[in-house]
């Protein structure tokens, strides 16, 4: 079974996604969740995804990723479209520009004191939320948030705010091809899910429009009420949608003819001779 790679936001950890490693687990999916190290280019980042999954031995993956792992995990896939089988992108963006333009400062994020940091994300947490499992979701990602190291920090920081090569046309492109604002995965949009949860505040709503006009043929699923962590607020919608995603590619391989028994009356093929390469 092909399995599922999860990927945080910029103050998540691999932990964050607890709900859905004990539930689909238990129904024999394969999860893999990430925490990814310092990389504060996407080429570095790009390299290290690939080098992890390349020791796992993974040919082939399905990746879930919210906010900036959610970009991530479409970058990921404009750069190695033949591992990537499909895509579940939830609460998320498919431009950081706007990220970019609001932070001209970014390369001030590594030299900038980890309580300041951390202070930065805290700030667009909500406050004052009734909702018991909103309550509960937030203060289990204060401290997740408290055990990420500065260096970490900074470097997610840094990718969510540096405009990236890898979805955005550059201006040459945009000139050349005036009708077209990104460059297109490779990927079948039929095989991305865009979760979009209304009541989601990190996320600006621009941003939220902008991933389904560039995805208009992917499955679309909306959640009235979950916050900016659903995959913990609302885990068992979560968990469902992932699975719904999932089983459409268990089918499908199901569904994938075997290859026919040898016949035991037929002698084996004799091995053809070696030839000596020429000089």
């Amino acid at each position: 079974m092909i399995p599922l790679v999860l990927l945080h936001g910029a103050s998540g950890t691999a932990e964050v996604f607890y709900r859905q490693m004990l539930s689909l687990t238990a129904k024999g999916y394969r999860l893999i969740s990430v925490q990814y190290p310092a990389y504060s280019t996407y080429e570095r980042w790009l390299h290290g995804l690939d080098a992890f999954l390349d020791e796992l031995g993974l040919e082939k993956i399905h990746l879930f990723g919210t906010a900036l792992g959610g970009y991530l995990s479409q970058c990921y896939a404009f750069y190695r479209p033949q591992r990537v089988v499909s895509l579940i992108l939830c609460n998320t963006f498919a431009s950081n520009q706007y990220y970019s333009d609001s932070n001209p400062m970014v390369n001030v994020f590594s030299w900038t004191p980890e309580f300041l940091l951390k202070r930065m994300l805290l700030a667009n947490f909500p406050d004052g939320v009734v909702d018991p499992e909103l309550a509960n979701a937030i203060d289990f990602m204060v401290n997740q948030l408290e055990s990420v190291s500065g260096e970490d920090l900074s470097s997610r920081l840094r990718l969510n705010c540096t405009a990236g090569n890898y979805l955005p046309l550059t201006e040459k492109e945009k000139a050349q091809n005036p009708n077209q604002t990104h460059h297109v995965l490779a990927l079948d949009q039929s095989k991305i899910t865009i979760i979009d949860v209304l009541d989601d505040l990190v996320i600006p709503a621009k941003l939220r429009e902008e991933i389904f006009e560039i995805y208009p043929n992917a499955r679309k699923a909306f959640l009235k009420s979950g916050g900016d962590f659903p995959y913990l607020s609302r885990a068992d919608e979560i968990n469902l949608h992932l699975e719904v995603h999932l089983r459409a590619f268990e089918r499908a391989e199901e569904d994938q003819p075997e290859a026919p028994p040898p016949d035991p009356t037929q002698p084996s093929p004799s091995p053809s001779p070696s030839r000596a390469s020429p000089p």
